[in-house]
């Protein structure tokens, strides 16, 4: 059984750290919301969800410099920003809705891009991709 390592000071980036803070914190108040959302039946699982996200531009920043990955790190099919009205208020507003497309059979994700590849009908062209390499 081994130890995880420690953390390397003289490689510690505060930056980086403190957007990953953020970005664990948006993620917190999605995760509230789409249970939400599961409870009064929007959806079943959070793959059926797109998530649209209203917030200040400094938010939207943040969000942006990750919106290829947001979709995985909040566990839903698709992402959508929207910028807020106020910007003196660093408050968000998320919406929940269900997610467009049909479900991809390899990663469950509901895309509109399923049934593209006629060697693949039932899987998105990401999944498509990557069995054709």
């Amino acid at each position: 059984l081994s130890r995880f390592p420690s953390p390397n000071p003289y490689h510690m980036d505060d930056a980086l750290a403190d957007r990953w803070k953020k970005l664990f914190a948006i993620r917190e108040e999605i995760n509230q919301t789409l249970e939400e959302a599961r409870r009064k039946k929007q959806i079943g699982s959070s793959l059926e969800a797109e998530v649209v996200i209203k917030a200040s531009r400094k938010q939207l920043a943040l969000l942006k410099e990750y919106e290829s990955f947001l979709p995985a790190l909040f566990i839903v099919s698709k992402v959508g920003m929207e910028e807020g009205s106020d910007e003196a208020t660093e408050e968000m507003s998320v919406v929940i809705k269900k997610a467009p497309g049909e479900k991809c059979e390899r990663c469950w994700n509901y895309q509109t891009t399923v049934g593209e590849n006629p060697n693949h009908p039932t899987l998105c062209k990401r999944c498509s991709n990557v069995l054709d390499q």
